[in-house]
């Protein structure tokens, strides 16, 4: 019993660690409901103010984006690499051309 007592406690004190963390290292944007502040310090209360912070202080639809191709600044970069691409292509061959031409002159 003593063992279970002990591991459940570490396993607090990791937690209580880890909100708390979390909290302080959190973009204050992203902070919901009170200050910044009051959150770290509520993250102190053993496992309820944990489990308080990783649910209701922590603003977690800002900043999580899915997957890359549901973001339409991306697809728009996709089409201007190709595009890129295309153009290197192009003035490589025009480059090897004109090196075609010295190399036939001399």
């Amino acid at each position: 019993m003593v063992r279970l007592a002990l591991i459940v406690g570490v396993i607090a004190v990791v937690f209580v660690i880890y909100a708390f963390v979390n909290c302080l290292v959190t973009d204050r944007m992203q902070v919901r409901a009170l200050p910044k502040p009051v959150w770290a310090i509520i993250t102190l209360i053993p496992i309820f103010g944990g489990i308080l912070w990783l649910t209701l202080g922590r603003d977690r639809s800002r900043g999580v984006s899915g997957a890359p191709d549901d973001d339409p600044a991306f697809l728009r970069t996709i089409g201007a690499d190709k595009a890129a691409d295309a153009r290197i292509r192009d003035l490589e061959a025009r480059l090897a051309e004109l090196d075609d031409d010295d190399d036939t002159k001399k």
